[in-house]
């Protein structure tokens, strides 16, 4: 399990396995589930139960917030991605020690967990290691570099250090987790959240920089600018469109969104905008989604409860 504080190292599985699989040797389907917030330290998703479900579950814990995502010039970039990606590729060399079927593994994510499962599907670096996903309110697109490197240099402009990565270095983590939950950020990508408008340059209190990145007028708490980036090794380029290219198309998927996810984007007076924001995202899921099966109705009711027990023939 992870420590209580928060070192850098943390890159953890927490495995519960069904005693009967372990016992008979047989190899049941496994579900992973990873991080769900991109600051919270303990915000890995509760493991689902096997008591009642012949599954082996793994809760993911990895590096978050501005350790796993920040890219000062000269740094790794997208090493959360990278951690999920060396958790997934652990799971396929040793989950049978725990009764696990390496080649039925679902990964789930929510929120912002669910933008890294879609980027690791997106990914022909690591969308091998599991054979469906789960996707719970996904909303965010990937940034530039240069995108990336802006959010670094306001982060060092509000810790008074310099933007290199040798300053952040030195900084410890407590230090650079303290900037992250305290500061006021102005910079947010023009992406986010994922499935509104992408040009936010007339919207009220928001200018665009010259590397696309939105400047808030009222600067706001916490590191919301925080995004995967395409970096031309793990990202190729926009987790969607590399859907649309047929990348991750052997992958079964199910996603859903609950009726908050269009956020303060809207008065929640005004239904005729919500039901276009709707439309527009269901219509560019279908199109990113093309070739997947889609069940609705009853069809789709029936299929949840198999869905959460994640039998072969969930999806």
């Amino acid at each position: 399990a992870p420590p209580r504080t928060a070192p850098e190292d943390c890159l953890y599985l927490s495995i519960q396995a069904p005693t009967a699989a372990l016992i008979s040797k047989a190899t049941v389907p496994v579900v992973v589930r990873t991080v769900r917030n991109v600051m919270d330290w303990s915000s890995a998703g509760d493991s689902l139960g096997v008591v009642n479900h012949q599954l082996v579950s793994v809760r993911l814990q990895c590096r978050v917030g501005a350790l796993g995502a920040l890219l000062p010039p000269g740094a790794d970039a997208n090493c959360s991605l990278w951690d999920q990606r060396a958790a997934l590729e652990w799971i396929q060399r040793h989950i049978t020690c725990f009764g696990g079927n390496p080649h039925s593994v679902t990964f789930i994510g929510q929120g912002l967990g669910a933008d890294s499962v879609l980027c690791l599907m997106a990914s022909e670096v690591s969308n091998t290691l599991f054979s469906r996903v789960v996707l719970q309110s996904p909303s965010r697109f990937a940034i530039t570099r240069a995108q990336a490197e802006e959010v670094a240099q306001e982060f060092a402009g509000i810790a008074g250090i310099p933007a290199n990565l040798e300053a952040f270095q030195e900084m410890g983590v407590e230090s650079l987790l303290e900037v992250e939950s305290t500061g006021r950020f102005s910079l947010c990508p023009t992406a986010a959240p994922g499935w509104q408008c992408n040009d936010h340059s007339n919207a009220q209190g928001m200018v665009m920089t010259s590397a696309g990145t939105m400047v808030l007028t009222t600067p706001r708490p916490g590191m919301s600018s925080l995004a995967p980036v395409i970096d031309g090794e793990f990202l190729l380029g926009q987790p969607l469109n590399e859907l649309r290219r047929g990348v991750g198309r052997h992958i079964a998927v199910a996603v859903g969104y609950s009726s908050t996810d269009v956020g303060p984007a809207v008065e929640s007076s005004d239904q005729g905008s919500t039901e276009m924001l709707w439309a527009e995202a269901a219509e560019r899921l279908s199109a990113q989604l093309a070739g997947a099966p889609r069940f609705a109705g009853d069809e789709a009711d029936a299929r949840l409860p198999r869905l959460a027990a994640v039998c072969e023939d969930c999806v």
